[in-house]
């Protein structure tokens, strides 16, 4: 009887040391799985680029200098956009859903047809402190998504 208590928990050891080495080895392949951006996103966002000059503006320069620059600058084809510089991806499905350009030296209009309302899946958009030409606010920005939680539009 001793016997048989002995072998059950060599068993139960063995089970739990077995379960153990597989938690861990899961828990590490996931925390270095990469995730990128899909390919039309990123194809958007280089569109959206390219739908505005990058210069920087005279007016409140003072006020907000430590914050303004070029966030467009470096986004390149090739490269993944999740990692670009105001861009934030859902982890999971490598969607675009949240865009802070702001201070970001985009001059130009926000036109009603801009690639910026093909991203459906974006939940936050800071367009703060840009130079929109006095530009309107497209009726579009209003059904970017549901649950949007914070849009930015002020001049600068």
């Amino acid at each position: 009887m001793k016997r048989m208590n002995q072998s059950t928990l060599l068993f139960y050891s063995l089970v739990i040391s077995c379960c153990c080495i597989f938690v861990t080895h899961s828990l590490n392949s996931s925390s270095t799985a990469t995730f990128s951006c899909l390919p039309h996103q990123s194809s958007v966002l280089l569109q959206l680029k390219g739908e505005f000059t990058l210069k920087q503006t005279d007016e409140h320069s003072f006020l907000y200098s430590h914050s303004k620059y070029p966030k467009m600058r470096n986004w390149k084809a090739g490269s993944d956009c999740c990692l670009w510089d105001g861009v934030a991806c859902n982890m999971a499905t490598g969607h675009v859903v949240s865009l802070d350009l702001s201070g970001s030296w985009l001059r130009g209009p926000l036109r009603s047809n801009s690639s910026l309302f093909r991203l459906v899946h974006l939940q936050k958009l800071n367009l703060a402190l840009n130079d929109f030409n006095s530009s309107p606010i497209p009726s579009e920005l209003g059904q970017l998504s549901r649950d949007s939680s914070f849009f930015a539009l002020e001049p600068f």
